[in-house]
């Protein structure tokens, strides 16, 4: 099995809001990779138990 992301969210179209605050960024992308990494790791580590 090839490690790939699971979808974790519906193929909904996104829409852009008007609102300012909407541009912030909540997280710089250092801590977006890591996030993405932790959660990665977990779903790896899930997919092996179920194995």
């Amino acid at each position: 099995m090839e490690p790939q992301q699971l979808n974790l969210f519906a193929d909904n179209i996104i829409q852009p809001t008007r609102n300012s605050r909407a541009d912030a960024l909540v997280m710089d992308a250092d801590a977006l990779v890591q996030w993405k990494s932790r959660i990665f790791e977990y779903q790896q580590r899930v997919r092996e138990s179920h194995d």
